[in-house]
């Protein structure tokens, strides 16, 4: 049996700027939804693994953070386009 795992936040952060700005006709935003759709159908197609993982980290103070306080410290935030799509895409 193969598993795949994927880093959920890195991906969508990956695909979120590897693509063009892309909406719906409504005016969402469907740039890091695309790119996971791809992303999904090809390793399906690839048939590479019996199962998919997307892991995402849980919430609360991360051990990385207790043993590096400044860890992540100069991140500003994520833009609201892909702050609103990564709620969809972990749905």
């Amino acid at each position: 049996m193969t598993i795949t795992l994927i880093d959920s936040f890195a991906f969508f952060f990956r695909a979120y700027y590897a693509l063009p700005n892309l909406k719906s006709r409504s005016g969402i935003p469907t740039g890091l939804l695309t790119g996971l759709v791809n992303f999904i159908n090809n390793l399906h197609k690839d048939k590479t693994s019996d199962a998919i993982i997307f892991c995402l980290e849980g919430e609360g103070e991360k051990l990385r953070q207790i043993r590096y306080s400044l860890y992540k410290a100069n991140l500003s935030e994520a833009p609201l386009e892909l702050r609103e799509q990564i709620t969809i895409a972990i749905e």
